[in-house]
């Protein structure tokens, strides 16, 4: 299997698992599922980030974007865990604060929400076969640059 095969199937069942847990994170809006969409995201980010050593500019971009949702979705989490950590604290003394707590947290977190999705769509606007095929495609150029470059010297 040539190197850039492997490369093409790994990016590829990586970003199909970050689509997926895309799409289940807004189906059913656990915080579990949330946290297992934050994941994928820096897993696929991980992986851009090495290739962005190769395709420079290209994956830039997409780099920027997943490291972006991937921060939304941490302080997602956090807010969270906060928010489970709050609610155990309730008492007949401080019921209403944490009450109001709660609330903004909630706030804040559907805020997040909807930054994600949006962002999230971007992201991952291709199927996983047109993200293969489109950085396969650079892969190639790059090839062949590389090709041409030795030729030339």
């Amino acid at each position: 299997m040539e190197a850039n095969q492997s490369l093409s199937q790994g990016l590829k069942r990586t970003y199909k698992s970050g689509l997926k847990s895309f799409k289940q994170a807004y189906y059913k809006g656990s915080v579990d599922a949330f946290h297992e969409w934050r994941k994928h995201v820096k897993h696929l980010l991980f992986q851009t980030r090495i290739l962005k050593t190769i395709w420079g500019r290209i994956m830039k971009a997409l780099t920027k974007e997943l490291d972006a949702l991937g921060e939304l979705l941490s302080e997602h989490h956090d807010l969270a865990l906060l928010r489970g950590t709050v609610s155990k604290l309730v008492s007949k003394n401080n019921k209403v604060e944490i009450e109001s707590l709660i609330a903004l947290i909630d706030q804040r977190r559907g805020e997040l929400e909807v930054q994600a999705r949006q962002l999230g769509a971007r992201v991952f606007a291709e199927t996983p076969r047109a993200f293969i095929s489109r950085n396969e495609a650079y892969w190639k150029t790059l090839r062949s640059e590389v090709k041409d470059a030795t030729l030339a010297s």
